[in-house]
């Protein structure tokens, strides 16, 4: 049987999702952009004009059904949904919670897809969390949903590994790529009855929140490799920053060397030439060099390798 689909998100994970979907051979019968949620109709459809959005290119392309609201619990659309008669709601990136009235709107279920093996790493972002935290690999899970963010019956997971070279954009793209290869499986082992959800165990649950610009502060007191694994993880959203003495930089892209004798304390230039600035970390022979830095603000760049070339060894970062 072809399962109707009704999905809800925004970004790279909807536009996979919704690739998923059609290339498994079910029926799309309707979207939501969630990120609309943040704007007026005036605003977001400006946005649209203009826009190179992967997924709202792939619902002109394939002429998909669009329903519009100002939150997923508006009674007007739970009600539009059920007319649609959507056998599953596939949600992929949405910030607002769900009540049981939209839970209980499909013929089957509402189901998440969250990038990360739940229950570690439920909220905001996995990306930049496991990255940064240095794992070795993330996932991507398909779960029931509930009144409680991240914490429904799992249905089906995957393993994605992380590389020491990984940034949160890369992990993003073959997560995301993940998740559309599991869709069609999904949904087949759903009309065919062939999943048994598995709670979630509590005693592994781990939760991330929102980042904010004091998660993104360097502690040179760190190791090189935690820098390092900070700084990858916060691309392409965000950078890290620094102080230098009243300024303040942007680390945009860093790199770990040896560098031996180092005995002074993290933070401390230890040389600046056409590689980059090499700075002095906690560990004892290993050091990051700066290969990316820039000046905050809208003028902070201005003449700004003529200032980088000022940093000399033995100045502070704080």
């Amino acid at each position: 049987m072809t399962m109707k689909v009704f999905l809800i998100g925004y970004g790279r994970m909807a536009a996979k999702l919704a690739l998923g979907v059609l290339q498994s051979g079910h029926e799309l019968v309707g979207v939501f952009r969630a990120d609309r949620l943040r704007h007026n109709f005036l605003d977001a459809s400006i946005r649209d004009f203009f826009s190179n959005d992967d997924f709202y290119a792939i619902i002109k392309k394939y002429k998909i059904k669009e329903v519009n609201t100002n939150s997923v619990n508006n009674k007007r659309f739970i009600s539009k949904i059920k007319k649609l008669e959507a056998d599953v709601i596939l949600v992929g990136s949405c910030g607002e919670k769900f009540g049981k009235d939209i839970l209980a709107a499909p013929n089957i279920a509402c189901v998440n897809v969250h990038p990360s093996l739940l229950p570690k790493y439920r909220g905001a972002n996995p990306y930049f969390h496991t990255i940064k935290n240095g794992e070795k690999s993330s996932g991507v899970t398909f779960h029931l949903m509930n009144e409680k963010i991240d914490r429904g019956d799992i249905l089906m997971q995957e393993v994605v590994p992380i590389s020491d070279v990984d940034t949160g954009q890369t992990l993003r793209i073959r997560t995301t790529h993940q998740a559309a290869g599991m869709v069609g499986e999904l949904l087949n082992n759903l009309d065919e009855h062939l999943i048994i959800p598995l709670p979630q165990n509590e005693a592994l649950a781990s939760y991330y929140p929102m980042i904010f610009y004091e998660d993104l502060v360097i502690d040179w007191e760190k190791p090189a490799k935690m820098i390092y694994d900070l700084v990858r993880a916060s691309y392409p959203w965000s950078c890290c920053y620094t102080r230098y003495k009243d300024a303040l930089l942007e680390i945009r892209r860093v790199g770990v060397v040896t560098y031996d004798g180092i005995v002074e304390k993290g933070g401390t230039v230890l040389n600046n030439d056409e590689r980059g600035i090499v700075v002095a970390t906690g560990d004892k022979n290993k050091a990051v060099l700066l290969t990316d830095v820039r000046f905050y603000g809208r003028f902070g760049n201005l003449f700004r390798e003529r200032k980088l070339k000022k940093i000399g060894k033995n100045d502070r970062f704080e």
